[in-house]
Formats: C-alpha cells, structure tokens, sequence
C-alpha cells in the first residue's frame, strides 16, 4: 500500500454531531488507531440504562459492543477494531490481511446514523 492510503493522517481523532437530536461521538483509540462511533439517549428513551448485550436488535457495524450510564444519560456504541478491519496500528506493523478494510470518520458517522434511526423506532414503537 502506497502512504496515500493511510487517511487517518489527515482524519480528526474526535468529531462529535447531533442527528435528529441524537448526540453523536466519533472517537479514536489511541493505541490501535481505530474508530469507535457512539450514541448518546436521556432518560426518558426505552433503551435508558440498558446494557448492549440487552439492546441485540440494535444493528450497526459489528454490534454494539459497549455501553455507559451516568450522569441521566446512557450512551452506547461500537467498534471498527474487528476481523475484517484494518486499523493504523496493524497497518504500521505489517500485519494486514488481504480484504481488511480501514472504517474512516464518514462511515462510522452514517453507522451512527443508522443507529439512530433505529433508536428513533424504539422510541416510536415501530
């Protein structure tokens, strides 16, 4: 791979959005360099103060592998650190498999996306 390839030189480590009144979060691990996308609901969501392994209906790239309540509010999230996904920290260290795949800022913003648009269902009874 030519050094073109490493777009996470030029990505922000943190940006942070609202979507439909959703506060969303796009953070990036220190060590490993990847991506982790969350979403943020207030009390009064169904989903409030659940734990992920409780919340399996909720689809986003590789699951929703963690979740925090605190302060009225309960955010959840997810990974881009799985099997098939290249992160910086494989790549400066020559362990890439062929068909890894680095997940950048505008796909764990649109998984946020979609994550909060099933949170909008939840809410709506759909």
């Amino acid at each position: 791979m030519n050094e073109d390839f490493r777009e996470w030189l030029s990505e922000p480590d943190y940006k942070e959005f609202t979507y439909k009144g959703y506060r969303c979060e796009i953070k990036r691990i220190p060590v490993s360099g990847h991506l982790c996308g969350y979403v943020t609901v207030g009390e009064q969501h169904p989903i409030y103060g659940k734990d992920y392994g409780e919340l399996m209906d909720i689809k986003c790239h590789g699951g929703l592998t963690f979740s925090e309540t605190k302060d009225g509010q309960t955010r959840i999230g997810f990974d881009c650190a799985h099997c098939t996904d290249l992160t910086p920290y494989f790549y400066e260290h020559d362990m890439i498999i062929p068909g890894m795949i680095y997940r950048d800022m505008e796909y764990v913003k649109k998984e946020c996306m979609k994550i909060v648009e099933q949170l909008e269902g939840v809410r709506n009874g759909i």
